[in-house]
C-alpha cells in the first residue's frame, strides 16, 4: 500500500499496530469486526487529520466508495458515543498520534 500523504502513515501504521492487524488486511474485503473497526478509526483519523478526500480515503481501504468512508466515519461517531472499549481505544490512537506529531516538530528544522 503506497502512501501519498505525509500523515497517512503513521495513522494506518498506529492503528494496525494497535489492533494487531496488518496494511495488506485492511485494504482486503474481509468483513471481520476488528478489520472493520480498523477501517473505521483510520477513516476517521485520516478525514480528521489530513486533507485527504473522500475518495482518496477509500482507496486506502482497496479502492472503497465514498460512500463507505462516510458510513466508516459515521459509525466512529456512533461507537465512540456508545462503546466504552472503543472509545479507550480511540483515545490510546488519539494519544499516540499526538505523541507522534510532538516528537516530529521537535526535529524539523
Amino acid at each position: 500500500m503506497a502512501f501519498t500523504n505525509r500523515y497517512q502513515d503513521p495513522i494506518v501504521y498506529t492503528v494496525c499496530e494497535l489492533l494487531n492487524v496488518t496494511q495488506g488486511e485492511i485494504a482486503s474485503k474481509s468483513r471481520l469486526r476488528k478489520l472493520s473497526v480498523a477501517r473505521c478509526l483510520i477513516s476517521y483519523f485520516l478525514r480528521r487529520d489530513t486533507s485527504m478526500s473522500l475518495l482518496e480515503i477509500g482507496q486506502v481501504f482497496g479502492g472503497r466508495d465514498h460512500s463507505t468512508v462516510i458510513y466508516q466515519i459515521n459509525q466512529y461517531k456512533d461507537l465512540y458515543a456508545t462503546d466504552k472499549h472503543f472509545r479507550s481505544l480511540a483515545d490510546k490512537i488519539q494519544s499516540r498520534l499526538v505523541h507522534y506529531d510532538q516528537k516530529r516538530s521537535k526535529y524539523r528544522i
